[in-house]
């Protein structure tokens, strides 16, 4: 996701370059309160093309995650996140 440009967002969908699957590339469905959202906080930035939509790197995203976590007194990390994610879209019919 920290990879992803405004230009890769599109209604309810999000463009994926270089997935991990190995495909030169996949698309990722995304709710439409999420996609709301997202599109609230490409306006609110004035993001256009093919600017990356969050210019942080995995250490920082790793480093926020941990510390909002840290806050709640939760330990999670972005791959929990992720796997959460995956899980809770596989079990509403996602493939």
């Amino acid at each position: 996701m920290l990879k992803i440009k405004v230009s890769d967002v599109s209604d309810r969908t999000i463009s994926l370059r270089e997935p991990k699957s190995g495909k030169d590339a996949e698309m990722a469905y995304m709710p439409e309160n999420v996609s709301r959202k997202l599109v609230e906080y490409i306006k609110e930035k004035a993001l256009q093309g093919e600017e990356r939509i969050f210019p942080i790197c995995y250490s920082t995203a790793r480093s926020l995650v941990k510390g909002l976590g840290a806050k709640l007194n939760v330990q999670v990390s972005p791959h929990d996140l992720r796997r959460y994610s995956a899980a809770y879209a596989s079990r509403n019919g996602v493939p």
